[in-house]
């Protein structure tokens, strides 16, 4: 693992998270490059930005790790078609042959990319514009 991009991701984590009030840090969710090593070997660098984390149970966990894993079928599936598609443009696509997606496909494709939530607290399924607003401009 490239340690050094990861000490970066750790280190501002640290101070961005402190920078909350006491009572919001623990709930402040981390992301990054799923895999630093994959994607510092990476020659075409893919950013996933997000708007917010969907965990309606209060945050406090890794991004990085959640991708790692495969992440959610329901919204991970639809990435993993597009990385496939944007990595082999030349691919003729076929939603027959794209269709299905295992978690073994997400697990590989999601390894090279970096994911950013604009918001690190965690909200619900819908934003609320106002809320995101506010904690967007608290952290820039």
């Amino acid at each position: 693992m490239s340690t050094l991009l990861r000490q970066r991701e750790e280190e501002l984590f640290a101070e961005w998270r402190t920078s909350w009030p006491e009572h919001e840090q623990s709930a402040f969710v981390t992301d990054g490059a799923v895999c630093p090593d994959e994607y510092e070997n990476c020659s075409l660098k893919i950013l996933l930005l997000l708007k917010e984390v969907n965990d309606p149970n209060g945050g406090g966990w890794c991004l990085r790790e959640f991708l790692s894993e495969g992440g959610r079928s329901q919204t991970w599936n639809v990435v993993t078609r597009w990385l496939r598609s944007i990595r082999n443009p030349e691919a003729t696509k076929q939603w027959k042959d794209i269709r299905v997606v295992t978690k073994g496909q997400r697990v590989r494709e999601l390894q090279s990319v970096a994911a950013m939530n604009l918001k690190k607290y965690p909200g619900g399924h819908t934003s609320v514009g106002r809320t995101w607003r506010e904690m967007v401009i608290r952290d820039r």
